[in-house]
């Protein structure tokens, strides 16, 4: 059956047991199959609904498919059922409490009543078959005959409904085959034999774009902490009153003081808070320090670390906007604007090219930071915080590319949304607002590597360097 292209405002619902369930965490397959769809199609405001059980089997999804499913109105759901339909026959725990698996007519049923109800609500289906229970290619996985089986089953369905198939069995088994020469019961694409680790993720997540004919998009490399360790200098700010704040530093390859580079201060999350100097090291802090991006944009990065139990700005996260006039400057925020001084004085920075940007706390910090210091910030890009709307005037005419998760529960969505509003009121019209559908606080995943934004942050200039 043909792959059909997603279309604008489209919802796919990822719809299965506990391996579906995983797929949601910041690493797995479903929030690595949303970071590409984002990157993809960035216009086309995409919602990905995990929606995923551990321990279900398909009639456990025929119970909760109203719930779970249809009153979300998908216009596509992916069907990932099976493997506990198998394994329960055999799971020692399961026998103990009574339990068992599914019968293969129960499950072709199963498949059946689901596929048609999907369809009755106006929604296309992608109907996966079970991958493994166990790693082993050589057909000695105690479930491989049962396995193979209720993977014949789904394909049935499939073919029976003109229901598109995307063939986990098949796929799992050839990929194995070629990289488990040593038939290994797990650790190849499994971490229990059944549950995914990462490049099974990976593999699992490059399977759902193909299928949902997700175009390849190259995407900046995210790497771990020890590679953006290595490509930055540590160091240590003190001021006279022996308060001190470390900070990172990246110096772009051939760094000549001759010649000026434009600066970015990325701001990291509460996360990342401590003393270390190596907890603030994440992609969507550290990640423009990859060659990909400085090879067309070589720039100096400034990465300070506010300390544990501080915050960039003093106000609650959980209330979004916030008085900038009653709220004064932190200690936290003193120390960083200090290193940034220190950075301009001791490097060769363009001073129309100062750029602000950050994540969560760092998404207050982003705000603060341009409303205290308008004068430096060519540009800002806030992420998944809040400011102060009645400073829209001090902004209205800086570029600003806002993103925000509409279902984030922890800074709340209208941080931005009021923010973007009281600049359009403002008479501003240099700032864009990227709104992230059905995604929660992790919207920063998906930011600091979104379509256009390294293009557009680094095009930005002070007006009287245009």
């Amino acid at each position: 059956m043909a792959r059909t292209p997603l279309e604008q405002d489209d919802t796919v619902v990822f719809f299965g047991d506990s391996i579906t369930a995983a797929g949601v965490r910041p690493d797995g397959f479903i929030s690595l199959a949303r970071e590409a769809i984002g990157a993809a199609y960035p216009d086309k405001n995409i919602r990905l609904i995990g929606a995923g059980v551990s321990g279900n089997k398909v009639s456990d999804l025929l119970k909760r498919l109203d719930r779970d499913v249809l009153r979300k109105n998908p216009n596509v759901v992916v069907i990932y059922i099976g493997i506990n339909d198998v394994w329960h026959w055999t799971h020692p725990k399961v026998i103990e409490r009574g339990g068992k698996g599914t019968t293969p007519e129960d499950f072709e049923a199963g498949l059946k009543s689901i596929i048609q109800q999907v369809n009755g609500n106006g929604a296309r289906v992608i109907l996966c078959t079970p991958s493994v229970i166990g790693e082993k290619t050589d057909g000695s996985n105690p479930t491989d005959p049962m396995l193979d089986s209720f993977a014949a089953i789904s394909r049935k369905v499939a073919e029976e409904t003109g229901t598109q198939l995307l063939d986990l069995r098949k796929a799992f088994m050839a990929w194995l085959e070629q990289q488990n020469s040593g038939n290994a019961e797990k650790g190849v694409l499994t971490k229990d034999r059944v549950h995914l680790n990462a490049k099974g993720d990976r593999f699992l997540a490059d399977l759902m774009l193909e299928a949902l004919a997700v175009p390849p998009v190259e995407l900046i490399p995210a790497h771990d902490r020890a590679y953006y360790s290595g490509k930055t200098e540590a160091h240590h700010y003190e001021n006279d009153a022996g308060q001190r704040m470390p900070y990172r530093l990246f110096v772009p390859q051939g760094y000549d003081p001759e010649q000026v580079y434009p600066l970015v201060i990325a701001f990291h999350g509460a996360g990342s808070r401590g003393d270390d100097n190596l907890k603030q090291l994440q992609p969507w802090v550290s990640g423009w320090v990859d060659d990909s991006v400085q090879a067309k944009h070589p720039c100096l990065v400034l990465m300070p670390q506010c300390p544990k139990g501080k915050q960039w700005v003093d106000t609650p996260w959980g209330k979004g906007s916030y008085s900038h006039a009653d709220t004064p400057v932190s200690e936290s925020m003193s120390l960083a604007k200090a290193i940034v001084d220190q950075v301009l004085a001791e490097k060769s920075v363009d001073p129309a090219r100062i750029y602000v940007m950050g994540p969560s706390m760092g998404g207050y910090a982003t705000w603060s930071f341009a409303m205290r210091y308008p004068e430096l910030v060519a540009a800002a890009v806030p992420i998944c915080g809040a400011g102060d709307p009645s400073m829209a005037d001090t902004l209205k005419d800086m570029p600003i590319w806002a993103f925000h998760g509409d279902a984030d529960p922890v800074v709340p969505f209208s941080g931005s949304v009021e923010m973007n509003e009281a600049i359009r009121k403002a008479g501003g019209n240099q700032m864009t607002f990227t709104p992230y559908r059905g995604v929660k606080h992790d919207s920063y995943r998906l930011a600091w590597r979104h379509p256009g934004l390294v293009e557009w942050l680094f095009q930005q200039k002070k007006p009287a360097s245009r």
